[in-house]
């Protein structure tokens, strides 16, 4: 013993070596005990990470598309489908009224009536005139068949005649201007004169409009412009919650260069004056029937990229559609492009994705 102590102290690097076989023999024992006890433990561990690996459980319920018109929703404002300024075309007094404002009127119906003044007396002075003028034409001319005149003087005399017959159609004029007329069937919307004003010519004497039919004016986008079509039907929802129906009866050929729209005019019968111009109006145009599924907006997800859509189920593969909104009302939309029925993820469609696998719970229309 006394002599191994002293050769290892005299040759340390044997003891270094020693140390280092047992140190490679302890290891080796190490990494062997370790794979026997990995190979003993294998089907724990690949239950827990087929256990990790588990899919997502989703909710699902099958849908079914009906037919439904694609509708447009407009804005627009009642307006007269005519309306005119009526002015006095002849000086005088107002001597009487027959209208009152708001009141319906029939086209040619007497409004108001100005003083006639010296018109008719002007007037049977004109005529009589063209009595003498006649007489004078009749005489120029027999002289001239005679060959006692020369033509120019019975060309001067015709000349005169004429003229005299034109006196008399101006004045004529002017008499029947002193009564104002209704020039269309409509309502006296304004009046602007009373009894005793004086008017000249050009001075506004009341505001006239035509409400059968009211227009609705909107305006379109190019968009939809294409898919309108006169008398196509419209649905109007007046502010004050009344409801009615016209046709369109005109749509613009060229777009307005500010707003790229088309103005389009809605036409609504209004026989008993029932709607008043100057209302808001919502205007609702249907387009044509396609097939579309019914979904409450709880239901839309996002996909990566953050486009709106929804998810649905096939032989549990998730599936993101885009939406194709065709209308949609309080309830929820109508949406395209889901064939005739599709099961929806209606919960955890948050939390797959596109192209995921997932277990599927199927729900009824109760749940």
């Amino acid at each position: 013993m006394a002599s191994l102590r002293t050769t290892l102290a005299n040759k340390p690097w044997i003891l270094a070596l020693i140390i280092s076989i047992a140190f490679v023999v302890w290891m080796s024992s190490g990494a062997n005990s370790a794979s026997a006890e990995s190979t003993d433990k294998g089907p724990e561990v690949g239950a827990e990470t087929k256990k990790q690996a588990t899919v997502q459980t989703v909710a699902a319920r099958t849908f079914h598309a009906e037919q439904v018109a694609k509708t447009l929703t407009l804005y627009g404002r009642a307006e007269p489908d005519r309306q005119a300024q009526i002015k006095a075309e002849v000086s005088g007094q107002v001597e009487q009224v027959f209208a009152e404002r708001g009141s319906k009127v029939a086209k040619g119906q007497l409004l108001i009536k100005i003083a006639e003044n010296d018109l008719p007396i002007r007037l049977e002075s004109a005529e009589a005139l063209v009595k003498q003028r006649q007489v004078e034409y009749k005489g120029s001319k027999s002289l001239t068949d005679k060959g006692l005149q020369d033509e120019s003087r019975l060309a001067l005399s015709l000349a005169n005649l004429a003229q005299a017959k034109a006196e008399v159609a101006r004045l004529q004029l002017m008499l029947d201007k002193t009564q104002v007329v209704a020039p269309f069937d409509g309502v006296l919307n304004e009046r602007f004169v009373e009894q005793g004003d004086y008017l000249q010519v050009g001075d506004p004497i009341a505001q006239f409009v035509d409400l059968d039919p009211l227009i609705i004016r909107a305006n379109v986008s190019e968009f939809d412009v294409n898919e309108l079509q006169i008398e196509q039907v419209a649905t109007i929802a007046f502010v004050n919650g009344q409801n009615s129906q016209g046709n369109i009866r005109y749509i613009a050929s060229v777009a307005d260069s500010q707003t790229n729209t088309y103005e389009i005019e809605i036409a609504l019968p209004n026989h008993q004056g029932t709607w008043r111009a100057g209302t808001s109006a919502e205007l609702e145009i249907p387009f044509k029937q396609q097939s579309a599924i019914h979904v409450s907006p709880a239901v839309l997800a996002l996909d990566e990229n953050g486009s709106v859509g929804v998810k649905t189920v096939l032989d549990s593969t998730v599936i993101f559609h885009p939406i194709d909104i065709v209308k949609t009302n309080e309830n929820g939309m109508w949406l395209a492009g889901l064939g005739q029925s599709a099961n929806i993820v209606v919960r955890g469609q948050g939390f797959v994705r596109h192209g995921d696998q997932v277990d599927v719970k199927y729900l009824t229309e109760e749940q």
